[in-house]
């Protein structure tokens, strides 16, 4: 915010990181038989903000990212409110993709493969691994699977 304003920074490599996602996913979807512009885009965004987030993945309307150098956003279905840090990985085991739900949280390092279904309002802690599992909604996630230790959250 300034002066009780939302703004756009091109200085803020958060905000820069998700222009460029949008600007290469736009560019493709207006001309998908010829992608060498998206993939410029994309390219410029993994090389300044290290972020592997290509135009073919379906993000959601509303979603955020805090330091996401080094992480890999695959083909995932990802609800709204998505929010991922650093060294994160969602991706495939098999060829099947996680579906992620609405409010989703990764931590630093954590990791979502496989056939998952990530229930709503769910916390994956930093370094968990989550490989062909589903997490009910409300949850707090952490460990590997498939020792994965899942608790109750509170939403209030």
């Amino acid at each position: 915010m300034k002066d009780g304003r939302v703004f756009f920074s091109l200085y803020h490599s958060g905000q820069y990181c998700i222009f460029l996602y949008f600007l290469s996913r736009q560019v493709f979807l207006d001309n998908p038989e010829n992608p060498v512009l998206a993939d410029k885009i994309y390219y410029l965004n993994k090389t300044l903000n290290g972020l592997d987030l290509f135009y073919e993945v379906l993000m959601p309307e509303a979603f955020h990212l805090d330091h996401p150098v080094g992480s890999v956003m695959g083909r995932a279905s990802y609800g709204n409110n998505f929010t991922f840090a650093q060294l994160c990985t969602v991706g495939n085991n098999q060829g099947v993709f996680p579906e992620i739900g609405k409010n989703v949280q990764m931590l630093s390092g954590s990791k979502i493969l496989g056939k998952c279904l990530i229930g709503d309002n769910v916390v994956v802690s930093a370094n968990t691994y989550i490989k062909d599992t589903d997490i009910p909604s409300n949850s707090l996630v952490f460990g590997s699977s498939p020792n994965l230790v899942i608790k109750p959250r509170n939403n209030n």
